[in-house]
């Protein structure tokens, strides 16, 4: 979002941009309401070239607010000027959130952002490592992407937090030795929790070796094309994440892009009998688990 306004601001240094949480716009308009001053508070958002608004589901429920922000979109999309939102979870999909506000906010180009994949992780971790002046080993780089798996703030986090060391003990490099030892459980680092004691086979580490062998992208491996070649690949992953972690079958469900239970038991079921009839796929299933 902040991107977003700046890269508005680039192009036209004079547009009036204002980006604000949706609890925000609710707070100001209670406040407004208060002390008798609610035309201020409609000008001062529909004078606006373009409103960037966060977490736009807080408005769910609360119907006064609601109202006041139809008008103000319906003001600004009349005028030609931008709207742009924020929310975690489809339109559609927000509960108690007027029919009304769904149609509009469906009508623009709505963007599922999911969290990094591991390729993204590993470009995220090299480029904040730079900007913190700290050099990474590739092996190092591939880690940390492998161990970090939530979204770039996280990232960006930990980052700062090995810089510090890295700085502290006047590291030129940063090597893969140094990252284990600091993820170490041992460590009072706040980094620990994320690897296990005693094995560095995790679910994503697995997603992305399979990734690797089928010559795929994490993000297609977890994502919804029916290709043949695809759905294969994904039931064969799915396998191995039951068998090698024992993860139940809504967790790897959610590793696998948010599938329900029902869809991982099924592709568990058919690797399971294809293994009994076809030497070959045992043969892979053998070659992929030797990477891990």
């Amino acid at each position: 979002m902040q991107a977003i306004g700046h890269e508005l601001l680039k192009h036209n240094s004079s547009l009036k941009i204002r980006y604000f949480p949706a609890e925000t716009f609710g707070n100001e308009l209670i406040s407004s309401l208060k002390s008798k001053t609610i035309n201020q508070f409609k000008e001062k958002y529909r004078q606006l070239d373009c409103i960037l608004i966060d977490d736009i589901q807080f408005i769910a429920g609360k119907e006064y607010i609601q109202e006041e922000f139809f008008h103000t979109f319906n003001a600004l999309h009349l005028s030609g000027k931008q709207v742009i939102l924020t929310s975690d979870r489809k339109p559609s999909d927000i509960k108690n959130l007027e029919d009304r506000l769904v149609s509009r906010f469906m009508g623009g180009l709505t963007v599922d952002i999911q969290p990094p994949d591991f390729e993204m992780r590993s470009a995220i971790i090299s480029q904040k490592a730079q900007e913190k002046g700290i050099e990474l080993t590739p092996e190092a780089i591939q880690f940390l992407a492998d161990r970090i798996q939530s979204n770039t703030r996280d990232i960006e986090g930990k980052i700062q937090e090995i810089a510090v060391i890295s700085l502290s003990q006047k590291l030129s490099l940063v090597t893969l030795e140094i990252i284990e030892n600091y993820f170490e459980p041992s460590s009072s680092s706040s980094l620990s929790s994320l690897v296990s004691a005693d094995s560095k086979l995790t679910p994503r580490h697995i997603i992305s070796l399979c990734a690797k062998h089928f010559n795929l992208k994490t993000s297609e491996l977890c994502g919804n094309s029916r290709k043949k070649e695809l759905v294969f690949a994904r039931h064969l992953t799915a396998y191995l994440l039951l068998n090698e972690t024992n993860l139940p079958l809504k967790e790897v469900g959610h590793y696998l892009g948010g599938r329900d239970h029902t869809s991982i038991m099924h592709a568990r079921d058919k690797i399971q009998s294809d293994i009994s009839t076809n030497p070959q796929l045992r043969q892979l299933i053998n070659q992929i688990k030797s990477t891990f």
